[in-house]
């Protein structure tokens, strides 16, 4: 069943605030290396990094600064995501060499070095992860048919189901797992990285060409003129995201910028034109960003005031 929902667009006034950096940027991986895609674990504890072309993950331990690489699986830096608690962290994995393509849903155990394959490797098993609210199941977004798309960690599952969100074609909607029924809640544009909040209420989403869109299932919450790679903070309070410049061919600048999760203010968070800081994600205390930088290819994180 499907249900075109008729949306409300909550008018908001936005607050523009200019933002003078507290710190200088801090290097967490060395010169010489093509780190890329940092993601902060909600324990703080670790962020979860790829290399070039999504290729393999570590890890960098922010205790002591260790970097530590989890696997050298192809495109698994890719749609990977952080469970609540910050235990585990799910990636899709390509097997090397195949073809066709076949992905696997995979969860490494950062406290016993276990990994666990939900899926097997599958063809077209297309999306990027997120957890369910209570870590017990992760959603592909993108990947349809949507009942395929549920992978369940443990046997433990909810009698209701649990509902998520997604992209269909030029749709977004929300499924719920044991109804199978789903909503369209918005339509009629080219959608790409979806993230629901973390407690799987709200999403912020791209807009191709079109800045950047906040709803729910009752409809659109705020919209902004530009923006991309929207990531929410561990307590749902924030969206990081970049907003980006291109010659047609390359990112030529890029500035990271936060708002608030109804969208009503935007805060401008670095302003360096000769630097192009991509990626970004907040630590759990929302007291600093992580991101990586184009020129140099490394990971940095900065204090915010």
């Amino acid at each position: 069943m499907i249900r075109r929902m008729t949306m409300t667009l909550l008018l908001i006034t936005l607050i523009f605030t200019s933002h003078s950096l507290a710190a200088q940027p801090e290097a967490l991986t060395p010169a010489g290396r093509a780190f890329i895609g940092p993601i902060w674990s909600p324990s703080g504890e670790y962020i979860a990094v790829s290399e070039s072309g999504y290729q393999g993950v570590w890890l960098i331990n922010m205790i002591n600064g260790k970097l530590t690489q989890l696997n050298n699986a192809n495109a698994a830096g890719f749609g990977m995501a952080w469970s609540h608690d910050g235990r585990y962290l799910a990636t899709t994995e390509n097997k090397a060499r195949s073809i066709p393509r076949r992905t696997a849903v995979m969860i490494y155990d950062t406290q016993t070095g276990e990994n666990t394959n939900l899926s097997g490797f599958e063809e077209r098993l297309i999306g990027t992860l997120t957890w369910s609210p209570d870590d017990q199941n992760l959603f592909l977004i993108g990947h349809f048919p949507l009942r395929n798309a549920v992978f369940s960690r443990t046997e433990k599952t909810s009698p209701a189901g649990y509902n998520f969100f997604s992209i269909l074609h030029d749709q977004i909607v929300e499924y719920n797992t044991a109804s199978q029924v789903m909503l369209t809640l918005q339509t009629g544009q080219r959608y790409l990285n979806l993230r629901p909040s973390p407690d799987g209420q709200t999403f912020v989403c791209e807009i191709i060409g079109g800045g950047l869109i906040i709803g729910n299932s009752r409809g659109l919450i705020a919209q902004t003129d530009a923006g991309e790679r929207p990531r929410w903070s561990a307590d749902g309070q924030y969206i990081v995201y970049q907003i980006a410049k291109d010659d047609g061919h390359r990112i030529t600048q890029s500035e990271i910028w936060r708002m608030t999760a109804d969208g009503s203010e935007l805060l401008q968070i670095t302003d360096t034109p000769d630097l192009i800081e991509l990626n970004p994600s907040l630590a759990p205390d929302n007291r600093r960003v992580v991101y990586e930088e184009r020129n140099s290819r490394r990971i940095y994180t900065l204090e915010l005031e």
